[in-house]
């Protein structure tokens, strides 16, 4: 975490007694400190080897439109308010089965559908969007999608107008757009508004921050590689 860390929720915190299940507390470790909240059944699990810490916990999430992460909103997610600066996206995601629909990892969400949201579509891997004005006036979609249970790390970089999304460090589409927009609205992790396309499975060290953290330089052939923590 640094001064440009805006959300940062590690799935690989230590046990203690009572702190696994639904109702356990996760916090943002990031330079704001926003509350988190769980909703549904998001909770605490131990049965997976989360990425950085043995014998941990990390979230895991049952699909169900309920069960999410939900935070205030604040300038903090204003990820398109401007064309001219740099915000990286990220988190390590593992579904519990082969995804079959279009499931939700970040989004923001207002009345009358104009939002942005980062989620993973069959048939058109990592997809970004933004909703403004009732239509899609920025989409980033298309290339490799998961199609397995394994961990991966999933990312989206936005340098300057340039897009880029990332599995596993490799760059798998890219887009140029300078709309901008800002919204009013709580961000959501594993859900859109409680409104469906949730994330079945496990995440950790969810990330949003205000900078190119990963020094990411995203282009149309595409061939950008990142560095996976």
């Amino acid at each position: 975490s640094d001064a440009n860390t805006l959300l940062l929720i590690h799935g690989g915190e230590a046990i203690a007694s009572g702190t696994t299940g639904s109702g356990a507390t996760f916090v943002d470790s990031g330079n704001t400190g926003h509350t988190v909240t769980e909703n549904g059944n998001a909770q605490r699990e131990t049965e997976q080897e989360f990425k950085f810490t043995p014998d941990a916990t990390g979230y895991f999430f049952d699909g169900d439109p309920s069960t999410a992460m939900s935070v205030p909103n604040h300038a903090d997610w204003d990820l398109f308010g401007s064309n001219s600066d740099n915000w990286t996206i990220s988190l390590f995601a593992r579904w519990t089965a082969v995804p079959t629909a279009s499931q939700q990892f970040f989004s923001q969400s207002e009345a009358g559908g104009e939002r942005w949201s980062m989620y993973h579509s069959v048939g058109a891997g990592i997809k970004l969007i933004l909703v403004s004005g009732s239509s899609a006036v920025l989409h980033l979609s298309g290339g490799t999608e998961v199609t397995d249970t394994d961990w991966h790390h999933i990312a989206v970089c936005k340098v300057a107008d340039e897009y880029g999304a990332y599995i596993d460090g490799v760059q798998t589409n890219y887009l140029q757009d300078d709309s901008t927009d800002t919204f009013t609205a709580q961000l959501y992790i594993a859900s859109l508004d409680f409104a469906g396309n949730d994330f079945p499975g496990y995440m950790d060290e969810m990330l949003i921050e205000q900078s190119n953290v990963f020094n990411a330089a995203p282009n149309a052939t595409p061939d950008d590689t990142i560095v996976v923590p």
